[in-house]
């Protein structure tokens, strides 16, 4: 493998930078060493970068030979890898020939939309939260996620603070019965934080109300609204039915000498 630099990779991330957002982010924010599988310049990259738990290394534009090449010459100096394989939402990476201990972790799909649509599901339940819901939000009860925060640190983090946005859905009694908090990534480009409804108001289409205020809001402000992380059918479904389209899809693996 050669070593590259970062402006040969550029050219070609940025081609499609809603599919490679989180490659992107990466390479324009932090350090990175990059290989290509020869001297021609042009796909398929590895991407290094520090992680809090090993290497983490992402193969762009994915090629199968390349994969088992790259996996060879990083396993003799790192007992544990943890690799993205970033795809177009119309490539699925060809794996015959996996490593027997690459372990897959999960499949994160993204969505974007960069072109304003007339909504249907707009609704005056929904409206940004301000630095005077304190006492709205203080009353609102949800479940306990080591992957998400309470809605009250939401607000002071993303609202009070200035760091990004926060849609409520409210019922006719002035309660919040879920959420969307979103943020600024790079440029013009924001992302879904976290998607929240209340159990008992599950499946009733709130959660794709959200994302399609969050959609046509971020697009009447010239931003690109993106939707990324999506693991599960639920989530996927409320992004379409929204409006937005299917632009990436990363496979993670965890490879174990």
């Amino acid at each position: 493998m050669k070593t590259v630099k970062k402006e040969a990779i550029l050219p070609f991330i940025e081609a499609d930078k809603l599919c490679y957002f989180n490659e992107y982010k990466s390479i324009m924010e932090e350090p990175c060493v990059f290989y290509a599988a020869d001297d021609k310049i042009g796909p398929p990259f590895l991407m290094l970068q520090s992680y809090p738990y090993g290497l983490l290394a992402s193969f762009i534009g994915f090629h199968d030979g390349f994969f088992i090449q790259a996996i060879s010459e990083l396993e003799k100096n790192h007992p544990t890898i943890h690799i993205v394989i970033p795809m177009p939402s119309s490539q699925y990476p060809n794996m015959h020939s996996n490593p027997d201990n690459l372990i897959k972790k999960g499949v994160y799909k993204s969505f974007a939309c960069c072109d304003r649509i007339p909504s249907l599901n707009e609704d005056r339940s929904i409206r940004s939260l301000t630095g005077n819901d304190q006492a709205i939000v203080s009353s609102f009860r949800e479940e306990k996620h080591s992957n998400m925060i309470q809605l009250d640190t939401a607000l002071e983090e993303f609202v009070i603070n200035g760091n990004g946005e926060i849609y409520a859905y409210f019922d006719a009694n002035g309660k919040i019965i879920g959420y969307l908090s979103c943020a600024p990534e790079l440029y013009n480009i924001w992302d879904v934080v976290y998607i929240y409804v209340q159990p008992e108001f599950r499946s009733t289409g709130i959660g794709t109300k959200l994302a399609s205020h969050y959609l046509n809001a971020k697009l009447k402000a010239n931003q690109i609204p993106y939707y990324s992380g999506v693991t599960n059918a639920a989530s996927e479904a409320a992004a379409i039915k929204a409006g937005f389209t299917l632009c990436g899809t990363r496979y993670c693996y965890e490879y174990h000498k």
